[in-house]
């Protein structure tokens, strides 16, 4: 007979992650090669980023940051993240339209369940992403929404035919004290799960004095939990494995913050994701 469940089974922890973790999604997002120039261009305009780092952002790998899904439908997917891998060609007083964006950049993306039935098996090294297009974009609150064709998500040589769920947001806010959870996917690292607490729901950028080159102007809920580069995008969950809030970043201290649920939810209403909501 198993062990009843104690203060260490981390019971409702694992329910969320069990129910969430099919619609988390690696995302790398790159220039496009005919692209170099206007972004030369740009990053030389907005200067968000010093001189001496400019060149690296035009690495044709692009880089990486987690997705959510938002909204699941029979021929395509919507995938909520962020927008600050291309911060290095907007501010918040010269954004980036969505016309732009997609002129400029490529977008793909990767499946959990693709992920792990590549680790298990050995005969194909190399993995294969679905392209991805972006719909929405607010660069002044860090946030980014991608539409991909369920057809072009593969499970190996196969399409995927798995739930990709889509989370809904929480119908309330978090309060301070409030559990919560996430699931990331730094580069290589699938599937991380941390869980921590609410420290402040809605601090302003100003609040915690940072550097703010891009000007952003998104309140920003301040968490107690760990995080990694290459987890920005990822939700934050609730007991009810509801999103309350999107990673932002850490900045070198004990916490970490994450784009608010109020900021959150006008996106998303703005692009016509509305349920749950």
């Amino acid at each position: 007979m198993a062990a009843p469940p104690n203060a260490f089974s981390s019971e409702l922890q694992k329910w969320i992650y069990n129910r969430s973790v099919g619609s988390i999604f690696f995302i790398t997002i790159g220039p496009k090669a005919s692209a170099i120039n206007a972004l030369i261009a740009l990053m030389n305009k907005v200067e968000t980023v010093p001189a001496e780092k400019r060149a690296a952002e035009l690495d044709l790998r692009g880089q990486n940051c987690t997705g959510v899904v938002v909204e699941e439908a029979d021929d395509h997917l919507k995938i909520l993240t962020c927008a600050h891998l291309m911060q290095h060609v907007f501010k918040s007083s010269e954004p980036l339209s969505l016309k732009d964006a997609c002129s400029l950049f490529s977008v793909r993306v990767l499946c959990d369940h693709y992920e792990q039935s590549f680790r298990g098996q050995s005969r194909i090294r190399a993995r294969v992403y679905a392209p991805a297009s972006m719909i929405g974009i607010d660069c002044e609150k860090d946030l980014l929404l991608l539409h991909v064709y369920r057809p072009d998500i593969k499970n190996l040589g196969r399409r995927c035919t798995n739930s990709h769920q889509g989370l809904i947001l929480s119908p309330t806010p978090p309060e301070a004290f409030d559990k919560c959870a996430m699931i990331s996917w730094p580069p290589g690292l699938p599937r991380t799960a941390v869980e921590g607490s609410i420290s402040h729901p809605s601090r302003t950028v100003r609040d915690l004095e940072l550097v703010n080159t891009v000007g952003y102007t998104m309140n920003l809920t301040q968490v107690v939990i760990a995080s990694e580069k290459g987890s920005s995008g990822a939700p934050l969950l609730d007991g009810n494995g509801r999103i309350i809030g999107l990673l932002h970043g850490g900045f070198g201290g004990q916490f970490t913050y994450f784009i608010s649920h109020a900021d959150i939810g006008c996106f998303l209403r703005r692009h016509h994701v509305v349920h749950g909501i």
